[in-house]
């Protein structure tokens, strides 16, 4: 067992010995706070399979010559030719076309202790296209994947227990427990925790806003857009509409429906409604810049900090400056046109 999930039974140890969860001595030896109540998985949420029995290779001790010592020099273990297998499998699975061919690299690939296989299989028969649906079988295979470290399925498993599903009884703090272990690997569970702890959920509130930005901001400088949508809503409901901006524009550029709507109510000072807006150019170039992007997010920006620079902005012409490496590797790539090409669509998009 992973010191992760080692830590995770550790943390959920006191909710099920408070009752907080009522599980039964499970199958195998899964972490204390997997194991469940009685009756079959239920709802959307539910995803996964038996644990995988394979354990990573054995470190191996050192032959010695000599009895010097009782104590002999522990060799590293070489590679993992089942871990090999599990990844090549899964590739194949996530890389094929072919429906049926990526089922059967994907049983393969958790043969071999791939969490992530086991996920999507858990997927597979919670939706029940590619496989008969089997809700049973698809909480198997979701405890498989967090057994072998899974990031997502600990956050699907987390919201099952927020929510009282998948055999567990309700348990708020339980399930957010879970959820943060695997945070740092997962995008989605950041935003989530995010939303949870700034109480933009209807239904679950963890009344810790700072928290909640802190999540979010994580989530959106990933590049996030449905994380940057909720900081700005988050934003505007404490009153830091100027900080808004940024997230929001963000998700704007990015064909959010709901960021475009809450900046043009903000009004001309700070929304989209006029599209000859420099600012509104400069702003939302800067908001591409400040997440992880690629070349694509690039050549946009760039355009926009054009646009802005042909308005008069003179930081935009500054920034054009600066990315003028990304003209000279755009032009390369579509041919000397590209810039007024990309310039136009941004019109079209936001006329």
């Amino acid at each position: 067992m992973s010191l992760r999930l080692a830590a995770l039974a550790i943390i959920l140890a006191n909710v099920a010995l408070s009752g907080c969860v009522n599980p039964p001595q499970p199958p195998r030896q899964l972490p204390l706070f997997l194991q469940q109540g009685e009756g079959q998985a239920s709802e959307e949420t539910v995803y996964t399979s038996q644990p995988n029995p394979t354990d990573p290779p054995a470190q191996q001790l050192a032959p010695t010559e000599t009895n010097d010592s009782d104590w002999l020099p522990i060799l590293p273990a070489g590679p993992d030719p089942l871990a090999e297998q599990a990844r090549q499998n899964l590739a194949l699975a996530m890389n094929s076309t072919d429906r049926i061919a990526r089922l059967e690299y994907l049983e393969t690939a958790a043969s071999y202790g791939s969490g992530q296989a086991h996920y999507e299989l858990a997927k597979v028969f919670t939706e029940g296209v590619d496989r008969p649906r089997n809700l049973q079988l698809a909480q198997e295979h979701l405890l498989a994947a967090v057994s072998l470290d899974d990031p997502e399925a600990s956050r699907v498993v987390g919201w099952q227990m927020i929510k009282g599903q998948g055999g567990y009884e309700q348990n708020l703090m339980g399930g957010v427990a879970v959820m943060e272990m695997f945070a740092e690997q997962s995008i989605r569970t950041q935003r989530e925790l995010g939303s949870l702890y700034a109480n933009l959920y209807s239904d679950y509130k963890l009344n810790d806003p700072a928290k909640g930005e802190l999540y979010l901001e994580q989530a959106f400088k990933s590049g996030d857009t449905p994380a940057a949508l909720a900081l700005g809503k988050l934003f505007i409901q404490q009153g830091r509409t100027a900080e808004a901006v940024t997230p929001l524009e963000f998700a704007s550029a990015n064909n959010d429906v709901a960021a475009q709507k809450i900046l043009k109510s903000l009004g001309p000072n700070f929304g989209v409604s006029e599209p000859a807006n420099s600012e509104s150019y400069y702003q939302q170039a800067s908001a591409l810049m400040l997440v992880r992007h690629g070349t694509n997010d690039e050549a946009k920006a760039y355009a926009l900090f054009s646009l802005a620079g042909d308005m008069g902005h003179n930081l935009a012409k500054v920034e054009l400056a600066a990315l003028s490496g990304v003209a000279i590797l755009m032009e390369k790539q579509r041919g000397s046109g590209w810039l007024e090409i990309e310039k136009e669509a941004i019109l079209r998009q936001q006329n």
